[in-house]
């Protein structure tokens, strides 16, 4: 009888997982009384955005910032998942804003 042994060497890996959905509705508003130095980006949480669902697929979100439309839009804040609020204090009454929000889940 002859016994033949194979031996594998290498690395298992799981499939990626699906990226969560975008975050719905986001709006960007005037925050009153600050000379047009601040906005609040408001959003509705992604439709993964479960607490209840381990693991999670929502961890954060990242929120970007695009200035007079002539730059690419830049990461101004990563804000924990759940939550649907972001307060730019860092604005200029002499210029145009555009917000995007991503969801992040694990890597």
């Amino acid at each position: 009888m002859t016994a033949l042994l194979l031996i594998l060497v290498g690395t298992v890996t799981a499939p990626a997982a699906e990226p969560p959905r975008a975050p719905q509705t986001v709006t960007v508003e005037d925050r009153p009384n600050d000379a047009g130095t601040g906005l609040k980006v408001t959003w509705e949480l992604s439709p993964d955005d479960t607490p209840d669902q381990q693991p999670r697929k929502v961890l954060e979100y990242h929120v970007y910032r695009e200035v007079d439309g002539e730059r690419a839009a830049e990461p101004v804040a990563v804000m924990p998942a759940g939550n649907t609020q972001f307060d730019d204090g860092d604005c200029s009454s002499k210029s145009a804003y555009r917000y995007f929000v991503q969801a992040v889940g694990p890597d």
